[in-house]
């Protein structure tokens, strides 16, 4: 998962990670105990201020510059998303309701919009454009209810790898690549991916898991099944 948890949090702030002070460079560790690091260990100057606000780790009233030492795979992770991130956008006011307007209906024409929103079409045309360009809005699909197309099932499945850091995003894309799959996540914790999966019945199900477990990557798997959907919201909350 790409926002870091309240205990990725804890863990850096005991020694996982350490920030420097105000001067660049200058290292300050966090207590006595020495950072534990994973085996490929990589150090780099990132400069948090133009991370994405999921990755913040500290207020941003702390010196934006920190220095963070950890396992070479999370690094690259990281890097990924600042180049991403250096590719978006500033949204404005006209952006966002846009986005929300095309959250509640993806097939409104720019007539429409442009007739709620009190714009013109060649602003709509304009800012949808420049948003699709950006990757702000990948693509139009609709939602379909799994359950009345026959997938009833859907697993979540907790994966440990055994290999080294390097090959594992190598593993998760294999894993994504199986068309039941429709999301991988790297994760911190016990517990280094996710994925989640929809079957049509429990001998697909067994035959998928029984292959992920089979990869010379994976070390352990554990699965659990989707009783109920309290909700389940694709849309981005605007």
């Amino acid at each position: 998962m790409t926002a870091l948890s309240h205990s990725a949090d804890r863990r850096f702030k005991s020694g996982w990670a350490h920030s420097c002070s105000s001067i660049p460079h200058e290292k300050k560790h966090v207590g006595k105990r020495r950072p534990k690091v994973g085996v490929d260990e990589a150090q780099a100057d990132i400069d948090l201020s133009v991370m994405p606000r999921t990755l913040h780790l500290f207020p941003e009233s702390a010196c934006p510059r920190y220095k963070i030492l950890m396992s070479g795979s999370v690094l690259q992770r990281l890097m990924t998303l600042l180049q991403r991130n250096a590719t978006t956008i500033e949204l404005d006011r006209r952006d966002i309701n846009i986005l929300r307007s095309l959250n509640e209906n993806a097939r409104k024409s720019y007539r429409d919009i442009a007739k709620e929103l009190r714009l013109s079409r060649r602003t709509i045309s304009k800012k949808i454009k420049a948003m699709e360009e950006a990757g702000v809005i990948h693509g139009y699909i609709p939602r379909i209810d799994a359950a009345k197309v026959g997938f009833d099932i859907v697993a979540v499945m907790s994966i440990l790898f055994c290999t080294h850091e390097r090959v594992t995003l190598e593993t998760e894309k294999e894993l994504a690549k199986d068309p039941a799959v429709f999301a991988v996540f790297g994760s911190t914790g016990e517990w280094e991916c996710v994925v989640m999966a929809r079957f049509r019945n429990t001998t697909d199900l067994d035959i998928f898991v029984k292959k992920a477990a089979a990869h010379q990557n994976v070390d352990r798997i554990c699965v659990q099944v989707v009783l109920n959907f309290v909700k389940e919201e694709k849309r981005v909350p605007l």
